[in-house]
């Protein structure tokens, strides 16, 4: 099995992310409620509550698998989603607790086995809860309860951890690089266990619609594991390769503008 995932968030006003392949795109809808500031350190860049909340995104994830089938051949399956997220901010000991609603959902899987399968926000119930530390790094406390199609293509556990990049680790200057690790593991409807080790580098400041952002390019190799629930068969997946991506960040508006990554990914499917 091959997939290739191409994924951002952006700041409404400022960019346009049009989903390609497996895409993941999150917008800001709203005014954002959480950012990037000294986090108690002058030489810090850190996830913080600011004043006016709650923070909405606009998220969008399209999946293409191409899949080798014994006496089929290749076959394309294709997995897609769409959901407004309406996130609450507060303070916690480990840095931001995060409650994410989901207000609307909207999803679609297309297969050459069967006719298109669909879902709605009546497939995602309750709400989301999770924290970050100063860099990004979560923690799941709760997720909501996911039926039906949505089982294929929602996750809390993904959201949690890949909604907001990981920050530079204390004060770093351009051509500086850094490497981390993120583990996580999922249950409910579909097991996960992924696996990213990844560096990043401060690459300096660029100018987008007249506003000065800071990039920060990505390079990593991600390995996911997990149960898929297809045409309400339940098959396991496992795929690894390399991801590439950058974010932006807005100093004056103490916040991440734009994250986008791409992912090439083989493996298997039984």
């Amino acid at each position: 099995m091959t997939g290739v995932m191409k994924g951002g968030m952006r700041l409404d006003g400022l960019f346009t992310v049009s989903p390609v392949f497996l895409t993941v795109s999150l917008v800001f809808l709203a005014s954002c409620a959480v950012g990037l500031s000294g986090g108690g350190r002058d030489d810090a860049v850190a996830y913080t509550v600011l004043e006016r909340s709650p923070l909405v995104f606009s998220r969008t994830d399209s999946m293409a698998l191409v899949i080798e089938v014994p006496l089929m051949g290749s076959v394309e399956v294709l997995l897609g989603q769409r959901a407004t997220l309406g996130l609450a901010f507060e303070p916690h000991e480990d840095g931001v607790r995060v409650t994410a609603e989901v207000r609307e959902f909207s999803g679609r899987i297309t297969s050459p086995f069967g006719a298109p399968v669909t879902a709605s926000e009546s497939d995602v119930e309750g709400v989301l809860v999770f924290t970050v530390d100063r860099r990004g790094r979560a923690r799941v406390v709760s997720t909501p309860e996911v039926s039906g199609a949505a089982a294929a293509i929602f996750s809390g556990d993904v959201l949690a951890h890949e909604l907001l990049p990981l920050l530079p680790p204390g004060d770093v200057s351009v051509g500086t690089s850094w490497t981390d690790t993120i583990r996580y593991a999922g249950g409910s409807d579909m097991s996960l266990d992924v696996t990213w080790i990844g560096t990043s580098t401060l690459m300096g400041d660029t100018t987008v619609a007249g506003t000065v952002l800071t990039l920060v390019r990505t390079s990593a190799e991600i390995a996911i594991a997990g149960d898929l629930v297809m045409d309400g068969t339940k098959v396991r997946r496992e795929v690894a390769g390399p991801e590439t991506g950058f974010y932006l960040w807005d100093a004056a508006r103490k916040t991440v503008v734009l994250h986008e990554v791409t992912r090439d990914l083989v493996g298997e499917i039984e």
